[in-house]
């Protein structure tokens, strides 16, 4: 995360995401993104397991963000294969660069499928 952007300000509840839908995805250059609520939490990296410390890199936390797209939604992103979905989170000033992450969608959406198939259920 870049150190200069105040994640701190986002953390939930009652962070400043849940106020207004600040958090923006998009697939590809040139859609529409759609605004989402969105919290997060400050994770400590040997609790999520995966996550391996870079080389140089001295602390120990990492914010973890959380937001509740619609089935829609993620549908067109499981439909839109090799495309790059990107997930923009504005700061509070609109004048303030927003943080930038962009993920490429496989060729084959079956695995992912999988994976969420079991979300939302009860």
């Amino acid at each position: 995360m870049a150190e200069s952007f105040p994640a701190g300000e986002y953390e939930g509840p009652g962070g400043l995401g849940e106020e207004m839908p600040l958090l923006l995805v998009a697939v590809d250059k040139g859609d529409n993104p759609v605004a989402y609520f969105s919290s997060g939490t400050w994770q400590d990296k040997a609790d999520l397991g995966s996550l391996q410390p870079q080389a140089g890199q001295s602390d120990d936390l990492v914010f973890q963000w959380e937001f509740a797209p619609s089935q829609a939604d993620v549908e067109r992103w499981l439909n839109a294969p090799n495309s790059i979905v990107t997930v923009y989170i504005q700061q509070k000033e609109n004048t303030a660069p927003p943080l930038e992450a962009s993920f490429l969608m496989p060729s084959s959406s079956g695995g992912l499928l999988e994976i969420l198939a079991s979300c939302g259920e009860k």
